[in-house]
């Protein structure tokens, strides 16, 4: 058995870190503008919603979207908009 090399143990404190809610926000898209997708991008936004409102610890920052944009594309408004929100 190897010796102990003097590893120890810190124990997990309560602070105020733990104490904050997490910042919780989502991205949805759909590929194209037809109405089915709009609706489905409606849906979207609604699950996400009441599932994110619904977690204890979370704060809800918001919805971003992209409609009738390619997943492939860089330029996608909704989610830059996401990004640079997180950054700042």
């Amino acid at each position: 058995m190897e010796a102990n090399r003097g590893i120890k143990k810190i124990p997990k404190r309560k602070g105020i870190i733990e104490q904050r809610p997490k910042l919780v926000c989502a991205y949805i898209r759909v590929s194209t503008g037809h109405e089915a997708q709009l609706n489905s991008l409606e849906n979207q936004k609604q699950c996400f919603e009441r599932l994110i409102m619904s977690q204890p610890g979370y704060q809800f920052c918001g919805i971003y979207s992209d409609a009738g944009v390619s997943g492939m594309k860089s330029d996608r408004s909704g989610f830059n908009a996401m990004m640079a929100t997180i950054r700042n």
